[in-house]
């Protein structure tokens, strides 16, 4: 990471360190569906980013019981219309849902805590 990305990076975290009590290490990162896609499809290492971006904190993948649902029936709605859709989106998917079942803890509703 170039020295102004990392230094931003550290300034941000330590504002957050210092006037929040509840953004501290080891941080969680809720991932969402398309962001997975997109990482994917551009061939961006997760691990390795977040790790720099969060100055080697320690840190947790986190994903949705939905988005991994939602992921499931882009495959199989994608796998139907084959011919209208290129490989590589569909690889990407797939790549995509499997990254959220091994890497990422799965929440579920019943894990999540409401606001009010």
């Amino acid at each position: 990471m170039r020295h102004g990305r990392a230094k931003l990076a550290r300034r941000t975290l330590q504002f957050y360190r210092l006037n929040t009590q509840s953004v501290h290490s080891p941080y969680k990162v809720l991932v969402d569906g398309t962001f997975l896609v997109a990482s994917i499809k551009q061939k961006v290492p997760l691990k390795e980013r977040f790790e720099k971006t969060l100055q080697h904190e320690s840190f947790t993948f986190y994903i949705a019981r939905s988005t991994l649902d939602e992921l499931k029936s882009l495959i199989e709605q994608m796998k139907k219309q084959r011919n209208s859709i290129d490989e590589e989106t569909l690889e990407a998917l797939e790549q995509a849902r499997q990254f959220g079942l091994d890497e990422c803890e799965i929440l579920e509703t019943s894990d999540v805590q409401s606001s009010s």
